[in-house]
């Protein structure tokens, strides 16, 4: 008898499933998903403006600080800079005024904060010490010359005798001052002051010394008020600048002052063109080529750290390795190899920036491009390379070759790839700073390299004290060109990484498309804080929906709903405001 095969109903429903989830397998494994994922992610993660909470004209209160300094000194007014910029940051109102035309009454300010050497420059010395005396805190942020004015004060800021000037080198931070750093010292010659020898009655409270037990910070309670003496002339760097907040922060007992809490880890120039044939270190070290190495030692090791160390890796790409500025322009990045790294960049929750065409910044001018066209030349190339390869990819973040930028290279950037809004800049150079400026948020890299240097443990410390941010950057092809072995290279990496995470375990990681929202945030809110009789009243000019302080109290900090306490060290908190007003509650002594 002849039966015809039918398909029950159940089984075909089955048959369906199996189809339609082994369609969506293949899906989410495609570029397409991973592309279209992020994308949306950086929809979602997009900052938003935020409504005012508190009107902006209830901020326009008066200074706190008044800064003097001498107009003939070019050191009092490169101090003075630095302090102006170190107050903006922390949001404390300042007035400035030079020395040769003050009139202001010290009175009508908290602190004063004397920028300059030559104290016989006043023309009556007996007013700052009557001001201190009445409650006042004068701080000294240069060391002060052997005047009459010096001989008056001198006792009364704690020195009990004096020599000459001499020259110290590094420096012992005292761990009241810096948390977590263990009594940092620092042997580095590149930290130098001139210095007067002094020695300092027992009352004095020392916070700094040189590597030869010179005291370059200390304080010292003199009737109502306080003197705070920096005993030094390296306050004019921003490489000081942690310095510097930490000795501002020493006026008051309770000091409250916000930070941006951000650790952003940096790769220059990757993806990109990997030069072909052997390094003979390498090949001797794992019997691998230049391209191999990359492939199967570099980059899972780099990735290794993202995860153990809670890092969010920003990665400027460029398709071809080289110096070339003339025409015709190709691409040298194979594909395959860079929708690779790129899809293995996202699994680790990293962002891919625009670095470039190659390794020429973007100027126009002898050893540059050409022309303003080849500039777009070359990044329409670019741009067609990514779109070829991630089409639904939006980047935000310019980051270019050796941190340089000019005003032909933004704008052909800006018109080639509308969606960036962040440059990247190194932070060492003068007029770097976290900023906007016509439409750009700026976003500098505090430090670099593979080695854990004094001198870069003394930046990374002095950013985070500062301003609380981590912005380290390491390049791929340092590897080739360094004396040091590739093992020595991952070891000292990781001594960083390590370190940052045990130290900080509260920075915030984040890629600079993030931190760009975080700095936009961060410059637009406007903060007021005043003494109660319970501890401090905080408010904030917009809300937001964390944002974050360091306090200096020996009192005890009560917790409340709208902030959260962390313990830094002994006598230091970070506090996250989770609402635009509220006080933090001080209890007693602890």
């Amino acid at each position: 008898m002849n039966r015809k095969f039918r398909l029950g109903k159940s089984v075909f429903f089955i048959l369906c499933f199996v189809f339609i989830f082994g369609l969506f397998l293949e899906v989410i494994r495609s570029n397409y998903a991973l592309t279209l994922g992020y994308k949306q992610f950086q929809d979602s993660a997009a900052s938003t403006e935020k409504e005012q909470a508190v009107s902006q004209s209830s901020f326009t209160e008066k200074p706190n600080f008044l800064l003097i300094y001498d107009e003939e000194s070019q050191l009092s007014q490169s101090v003075t800079t630095n302090v102006e910029q170190t107050l903006t940051y922390m949001k404390k109102a300042f007035q400035t005024v030079p020395v040769q035309s003050l009139t202001e009454a010290f009175d009508a300010y908290n602190t004063v904060i004397v920028n300059f050497e030559a104290l016989e420059k006043f023309d009556d010395i007996t007013k700052l010490d009557q001001y201190v005396a009445n409650g006042g805190t004068v701080l000294f942020t240069v060391r002060p010359a052997i005047d009459d004015a010096f001989i008056y004060l001198y006792r009364k800021l704690g020195i009990y005798e004096f020599g000459g000037f001499v020259t110290t080198a590094g420096i012992q931070v005292a761990d009241n001052l810096w948390p977590n750093q263990q009594s940092m010292k620092i042997d580095g010659s590149f930290i130098t002051n001139s210095s007067l020898f002094v020695g300092l009655e027992e009352r004095s409270n020392i916070y700094a010394q040189s590597s030869d037990d010179v005291p370059l910070l200390w304080n010292r309670n003199y009737k109502e008020g306080t003197f705070i003496t920096f005993n030094g002339t390296m306050l004019d760097k921003k490489s000081a600048r942690g310095l510097l907040t930490s000795a501002i922060s020493l006026v008051e007992d309770d000091f409250l002052y916000p930070i941006m809490n951000v650790k952003m880890s940096f790769i220059d120039g990757f993806p990109s063109e990997i030069p072909s044939g052997r390094n003979q270190a390498i090949f001797e070290a794992y019997k691998k080529d230049i391209v191999g190495f990359y492939r199967d030692i570099w980059w899972p090791a780099i990735q290794k750290t993202a995860m153990d160390d809670e890092l969010s890796y920003t990665s400027g790409f460029m398709p071809v390795n080289d110096h070339k500025v003339n025409a015709p322009f190709s691409d040298g990045l194979l594909r395959q190899d860079f929708v690779k790294y790129v899809r293995e960049l996202m699994k680790i929750d990293g962002e891919l920036a625009l670095a470039g065409y190659n390794n020429v910044p973007l100027f126009v001018g002898e050893n540059y491009w050409e022309s303003v066209d080849d500039i777009y030349q070359v990044l329409d190339n670019t741009d067609q390379f990514m779109d070829q390869s991630f089409p639904n990819y939006s980047i935000k973040t310019y980051y270019p070759p050796d941190l340089k930028i000019s005003e032909e290279g933004l704008q052909a950037v800006q018109q080639v790839y509308p969606s960036i809004e962040n440059v990247v800049v190194d932070y060492a150079e003068q007029a770097s700073e976290f900023k906007q400026e016509n439409n750009w948020t700026y976003v500098p890299i505090t430090s670099s390299g593979y080695s854990y240097s004094e001198q870069t443990e003394w930046v990374i410390a002095n950013a985070i004290y500062s301003i609380g941010v981590y912005a380290h950057q390491i390049s791929p092809w340092e590897v080739l060109t360094s004396q040091a072995s590739w093992e020595e290279l991952a070891s000292n990496y990781e001594t960083i990484t390590k370190d940052i995470q045990e130290k900080y375990p509260w920075l915030r990681s984040m890629t600079s498309a993030e931190a760009g929202s975080t700095i936009k945030e961060f410059l637009a809110t406007d903060v007021r804080i005043e003494q109660t009789d319970n501890g401090l009243s905080v408010a904030l000019s917009r809300d937001v929906d964390e944002f974050y302080f360091f306090l200096r109290t020996d009192k005890t900090v009560q917790t409340a709903k709208s902030y959260t306490v962390e313990l830094v060290d002994p006598g230091v908190y970070l506090i996250t405001a989770k609402q635009a007003t509220f006080e933090i509650r001080l209890e007693g002594s602890s």
